[in-house]
Formats: structure tokens, sequence, C-alpha cells
């Protein structure tokens, strides 16, 4: 091999005037450039990961090693924006072993939806169901109609899984005339499973006792 080193510029000139076509290898695309390029397609309700009764569209999009899904839901306010129902699916990676850090995961989703601005740990309401912990923050402009801004995370057996995922991040806007309990149903236990039984798709997990507490790398 070494002996057809010397012959390598000549080959090179001889390819020059040939007009031969180095292809450059095609890298892997980062994350941010899959959240940037990659658009939602609508798909079939029946492919929904969870099972949001008061879904009125739902939509998805691949992100290599995670993928995001979209159910719309009725907005009757007259708050500007979709009432939505937004999940981010990861698989078993060591590198996301921990809690859900709750400024990474609204960046990735592209930040807080109308009418909020801002969101943090130390502003949430937290509640807890049969699926474990949520957590929320409520706007409201003084008259019955209320906005509120869920997060909450899944253990694998809560939720119907495509193959390699196991992980699902939850945020939720909804604002709705009524109560935050009304609000947050769309992301509840009983919105979330139907009449499923949890672990039914027979992944295993250990529920996250505060899933908004620690790091995640």
């Amino acid at each position: 091999m070494w002996k057809a080193l010397p012959r390598l510029p000549m080959l090179l000139a001889l390819c020059a005037a040939a007009a031969c076509d180095f292809a450059a290898p095609e890298l892997p695309l980062r994350l941010d450039q899959r959240e940037e390029t990659t658009a939602f397609q609508v798909v079939s309700d029946s492919q929904r990961w969870v099972n949001a009764p008061a879904g009125m569209m739902t939509l998805q999009r691949a992100l290599g090693p995670q993928a995001e899904q979209k159910i719309v839901l009725e907005n009757a306010t007259t708050f500007r924006g979709e009432n939505v129902l937004l999940m981010r699916a990861r698989g078993q990676d060591p590198r996301y072993v921990g809690r859900l850090r709750l400024e990474e995961f609204m960046r990735r989703v592209g930040g807080a939806p109308e009418p909020f601005t801002e969101i943090s740990d130390s502003g949430l309401q937290s509640g807890e169901d049969a699926l474990g912990p949520y957590f929320w923050s409520e706007y409201s402009t003084g008259t019955s109609t209320l906005c509120v801004l869920g997060i909450r995370r899944l253990e694998p057996g809560a939720w119907l899984p495509p193959e390699g995922l196991t992980v699902l991040d939850i945020m939720l806007r909804n604002c709705v005339s009524g109560t935050a309990e009304e609000a947050l149903a769309p992301m509840g236990a009983a919105a979330i499973t139907g009449n499923r039984p949890l672990g039914q798709s027979g992944a295993s997990g250990s529920r996250m006792l505060s899933p908004l507490a620690g790091p995640m790398q």
C-alpha cells in the first residue's frame, strides 16, 4: 500500500481533470439541528402514546434518539395559542438517567407557551395521582378563565412507548373556563391511562419521588 503513495498527486490531478466528486461523509445531526429542521407530521390518533380522550389532533416528529408528540386540545377561551399536550420521549441512555431538569426540558420544547413567560422550580405547585407527582403553574386574568402549565414525567409502565423509547416528559398548556383541576385533567392519570391497567406495556422502571429535583445529564 505504501508504494502507491507517490502516485497520489498524479491521481488527484487526473481526478480533478475528470471532475471527480469527492462527497464529504454525512455526519449525524445533533439533537438541536434535528429540532430546527424536522417538522411535525399529522399521525393517526391510534398512534398516541397516551390515551388523551380530549385530544383533537395528533402530530409527531422523530428526533433521532428522541421523539416528540403533540396532542392538540380544544381552546374555547380568548387566550391566544394552542391548548396542547406536548410530550418528549427518550430511550434508556445513561446520559438521561436521573430526574427531569425543568430548564433543559423547557428549552428543548421551545420555552414556556403564552401566557406564561418564565417558569422555575420554586414557582410550581405540586400534586400526585396514581402515576406519581406532577407540577404546574397558573395564570389568570381575574375572570373565570384560567390557564395552567403542567409538567410531569412518566415511568415506562404508564404509557405506550414506541420501540426503544422509555422515558416520557410531558408539558401541558391548557386554558379553560373552569378550575385548575379541570385544566390539569388532560395530563392526569385517568386521561393518560384510560381503562388500561398501569404497567400493561410490560416495561419496568422505578417511580421518581421528585422529578424536578436533582440534575439530569
